[in-house]
């Protein structure tokens, strides 16, 4: 796990490396950054669809928005925390 940090000492991104884990221990990295940190914006870098699917599944249902590329086969996915999902801008 990969933490990056702007020059304010606030963590803005966490990086995970799930190519040689399985789906259980991608989803328990997620589960203990977001339990041990204030961080929104997730990184994860795997290399099967199913614990590509895993993770975009768990993401949903923790509030998050999921950005994704492919490249050969590695997926990098990104996670981005909805500020707030009941938001509704009204006339």
């Amino acid at each position: 796990m990969v933490f990056s940090s702007s020059n304010h000492g606030v963590v803005g991104l966490i990086s995970i490396d799930g190519t040689k884990r399985g789906c259980t221990g991608v989803i328990a990295q997620l589960e203990k950054a977001l339990r041990d940190s204030q961080i929104e914006v997730f990184q994860v870098i795997v290399s099967d669809v199913l614990t590509r699917h895993d993770v975009y599944e768990w993401a949903k249902r923790k509030g998050f928005s999921v950005y994704e590329t492919k490249k050969d086969d590695v997926y990098l996915i990104k996670l981005v925390k909805i500020a707030n999902p009941n938001f509704t801008v009204s006339n």
